[in-house]
């Protein structure tokens, strides 16, 4: 019976004697080891006096022939230590416990490492005076640091993705933090993490962020400048809305493959973005739209190509490309109304609507430039445009709209688009230059203010409504190298007066001339009539309308469809002239070869033409 009594005593004791720890202290620092992990050691309470200044700890402590991994600091180890200033923790260690670091109140610096996989919600209770912290760990909440009210630096280096919901966990510094350091292991930044820290001047980014989430810097009114990482590849919406004090963003990024449209939200004071992506997913929205300050877009000498619609709808007041860039996408600078000052480099190629909806601006194309596309300038307040020599395509309606332009040359092109300058109210003159052949349709319709056509000596066809509605002619002049005028070519200019049809003129399709009801003098070289439909010149009246032809043809026009309604009479002849003696009220003169004349001489012979609507030959007594 005496012998069962120990042996159940000994079973008592066994586990205590299995969870005893022994203790030691190497350099100033108190280390207890339990039975239970042998082979490891936790600091502990100082068996002497309270730790102060600088405390390393060792990754490992050699003790009694042996060396034990420091594997965590206990409960309470460093707590009420208000002579600790600066603690450094080793990659190894794993657990931070109850209240160990508890009002450490002069504690300024410490790191956590990333083998940290436990810290307890209390460990940095009262440690109201740490001002830096490097954070490698996740194994935290909201609450870890929520005494550590005066924090001014993080160095954070947290590989695992997080998300804080708007409660980041250095949310009570948040007035204090100054600058966010984001390390080598960061893939992606949490969002919320710097919500409204609006005294932080200072964000660095290490090489593997891919990812700023939404929200991640909102409110951070004090920062000033942001470099972003060439890792970056996708920045959330709301990423730095409201950094009111943000004035240049600079993106180094090798592959960016989304840039959300409300990145930049409640940006007032960011001027310059400077733009060093290499390759870059195109928008499908504007993404610095929203910048009410933004002036111009710096574009680095490493990249090759832009992102559709990158500065669309911007305040941006210049832009210069450098060499490296042969193409502008399409929309890039769509609707920048304050955009003055374009400087094309070497630019190649200009695609759809790049330029579309600008304010008041001169152009000034480079001798490269190869390739203007559909609509690139249309409804922009161009006023000049200089062309350079390289030209080859001008895509269809490229300065649409264009109601500032006053005067064009219409350049050399291998291929030319429809409704160049169509709508361009403003236009007042235009030269076609040597080497066009082809208006096509619709080039200068609706020009209601072109007053002047210098046509150029290659000029062959004349597309449909080429001059359409351009209610502000005169007079027009074909030159003999004209063969076709197409449909409506001519058509509604209804203050034409004067109109000569070179020799060449083979083919002319129907209402050409429709509505061009002041036509007085129509001079046609051609020697032998052009067979014409009776709607060529539908609405004009032509039996008060002098048509004049070479010497010799006048009977074939008086025998010639159309023509024939005309009243006849010979170039540079005279038959039938009267002397001005009427007191008809004139309403203007014209030279015999139908040219609008304003003083003609006594003794010429001219065609008047009266307010009446009536016109005949005199000679001016």
């Amino acid at each position: 019976m005496k012998k069962l009594f120990l042996l159940s005593l000994l079973a008592l004791l066994l586990p205590t004697v299995a969870n005893a720890a022994f203790t030691f202290t190497v350099s100033g620092i108190t280390y207890e080891v339990y039975d239970s992990s042998p082979n490891e050691a936790s600091v502990v309470k100082s068996a002497a006096s309270p730790y102060s200044g600088t405390v390393s700890i060792p990754a490992q402590v050699y003790y009694g022939g042996k060396t034990y991994p420091v594997s965590s600091v206990s409960s309470g180890a460093f707590a009420d230590c208000y002579g600790v200033t600066r603690i450094i923790l080793p990659d190894g260690i794993k657990g931070l416990y109850n209240k160990v670091f508890a009002n450490c109140a002069n504690l300024k610096q410490i790191n956590v490492p990333s083998s940290v996989t436990d810290i307890n919600v209390t460990a940095f209770e009262g440690c109201s005076g740490l001002e830096s912290l490097e954070l490698g760990s996740s194994a935290f909440d909201y609450r870890t640091f929520q005494d550590c009210v005066n924090l001014k630096t993080v160095f954070y280096n947290v590989k695992e993705i997080l998300g804080y919901n708007e409660l980041s966990p250095f949310y009570t510094a948040k007035s204090s933090i100054q600058s966010f350091h984001f390390g080598n292991a960061v893939e992606v930044v949490p969002q919320y993490i710097c919500y409204q820290f609006f005294n932080m001047t200072s964000v660095s980014f290490g090489n593997s962020v891919k990812r700023i989430s939404g929200n991640s810097f909102d409110g951070c009114s004090s920062l000033k400048n942001i470099t972003l990482p060439s890792s970056a590849e996708i920045i959330y919406g709301d990423a730095f809305d409201n950094c009111s004090a943000l004035t240049t963003v600079t993106f180094n990024s090798s592959s960016l493959n989304l840039l959300d449209s409300n990145g930049f939200n409640g940006c007032p004071n960011l001027t310059t973005i400077y733009w060093n992506v290499v390759n870059c997913s195109d928008f499908t929205h504007t993404p610095f739209n929203k910048i009410s300050s933004l002036n111009s877009l710096v574009i680095g000498s490493n990249v090759q190509s832009l992102p559709k619609y990158i500065c669309a709808a911007t305040t941006i007041k210049s832009i210069s490309f450098p060499s490296n860039i042969k193409s502008i996408p399409e929309g890039a600078f769509k609707g920048c109304k304050q955009l003055t000052s374009i400087n094309f480099g070497s630019v190649k190629t200009i695609e759809n609507y790049a330029f579309s909806e600008l304010g008041s601006i001169s152009i000034t194309f480079p001798n490269s430039l190869e390739t203007i596309g559909e609509e690139a300038f249309s409804k922009s307040g161009v006023n000049s445009i200089s062309f350079g020599t390289g030209l080859k395509n001008i895509g269809a309606k490229a300065f649409y709209d264009c109601e500032s332009l006053e005067t064009v040359t219409l350049p050399f092109a291998t291929s030319l688009g429809e409704r160049i300058f169509d709508d361009c109210n403003g236009l007042k003159s235009v030269t076609i230059a040597d080497g066009v052949t082809d208006i096509p349709y619709g080039t200068f319709a609706g020009c209601k203010a072109l007053e002047s056509i210098t046509f150029g000596k290659d000029v062959v066809n004349i597309g449909k409504s080429a001059f359409d509605n351009c209610s502000s002619l005169t007079s027009v002049e074909l030159p003999n190298s004209v063969k076709s005028l197409g449909q409506y070519s001519f058509a509604w200019c209804w203050k034409l007066e004067s109109l000569t049809i070179g020799s060449g003129v083979e083919t002319i399709q129907s209402q050409a001339f429709e509505n061009c009801i002041r036509l007085s003098v129509v001079t046609n070289k051609a020697a032998t009539p052009q067979p014409i439909g009776y709607n060529v010149f539908n609405s004009v009246p032509v039996n008060n309308c002098w048509l004049l032809v070479p010497p010799g043809s006048v009977d074939l026009y008086k025998a010639a469809t159309v023509w024939k309604n005309f009243k006849i009479g010979e170039i540079g002849g005279v038959d039938g002239v009267e002397a001005d003696s009427e007191a008809k009220e004139v309403d203007c003169y014209f030279d015999l070869k139908g040219v609008r004349i304003n003083d003609p001489a006594r003794g010429q012979a001219v065609i008047v033409r009266y307010t009446d609507g009536t016109a005949r030959k005199i000679v001016i007594e």
